[in-house]
């Protein structure tokens, strides 16, 4: 699941650092390029860039944006230079030259395992899901450190965060495309369902308020109104057809979907 550098500090990400470690700020780090470094051992790539650079650790937080629905917060540690300036040694496999760091001075680096922690930014049972996963895999790990847990034990909790996780990313990429329903009509929902109660056959204005009634989750409406247009002659069948297309992607109820589709067509021939 695609995970961000938030682009500015928001409200609720403030909210968030304000619970992890009060009193501190999160800041902007910029990736420092070290030879000898590697991928998931920050507190190593630290202190190797430390034997080389001069400077400090300090231990906190990298901030990270999922989709605009979850933030989550993983332990990090950078190098603090003599001026002051932090730095991030460690190599990043998705590119990003920059990270979201929130110092977190009651930190330390004890070799235990540290559990991410978890900020929902809406209320979705997909979200509270894959939380509630990740928490129950991070207290395995912890329930056996210093050793590894046995796979008879980890599989299945590996295998429910995964799904979960699939769960939310579905409903991310669903929630997505409801908001581009609305990106193709410059039609508002008033003015669809005004021009299509004095024409079904209007195939914009019921494209149009088909889009609305699907942006707003009523599902059963927007196939309504393609319906009811379709109705209308093959032709205006034929025209709604990606306004319909669409709508049988992003529906979720498998019944109305094939129903819907069902009757869309025989008006088709």
């Amino acid at each position: 699941m695609p995970q961000t550098t938030p682009a500015k500090v928001t409200a609720p990400i403030k909210a968030f650092c304000h619970e992890l470690a009060p009193g501190s700020s999160p800041v902007f780090v910029s990736a420092e390029s070290v030879a000898g470094t590697c991928v998931n051992e920050c507190f190593d790539n630290v202190e190797l860039s430390i034997s080389r650079n001069g400077g400090e650790a300090v231990i906190g937080w990298t901030i990270w944006d999922t989709d605009g629905v979850l933030l989550e917060a993983e332990r990090h540690a950078v190098r603090k230079q003599p001026d002051g300036e932090l730095i991030d040694p460690s190599p990043r496999v998705d590119g990003e030259e920059h990270l979201l760091f929130l110092p977190d001075p009651s930190a330390i680096d004890d070799g235990g395992v540290t559990p991410s922690r978890h900020y929902p930014l809406v209320d979705w049972p997909e979200v509270e899901g894959y939380v509630q996963s990740c928490e129950r895999y991070f207290q395995l790990k912890m329930d056996y450190h210093p050793q590894s847990p046995p796979e008879a034990a980890l599989a299945p909790v590996a295998v429910e965060m995964e799904r979960r996780q699939k769960e939310l990313q579905q409903r991310i990429v669903q929630e997505q495309g409801l908001r581009s329903l609305l990106s193709e009509t410059t039609l508002s929902l008033e003015e669809a369902v005004s021009r299509f109660n004095e024409d079904p056959s209007d195939v914009q204005a019921s494209s149009a308020a088909a889009r609305h009634a699907a942006a707003q989750g009523d599902f059963s409406e927007a196939f309504d109104f393609l319906l009811r247009s379709s109705e209308t002659g093959p032709q205006a069948a034929k025209d709604v057809g990606e306004t319909f297309r669409l709508l049988l992607t992003l529906c979720q109820d498998k019944g109305l979907v094939t129903e819907s589709r069902n009757q869309w067509s025989m008006f088709l021939n």
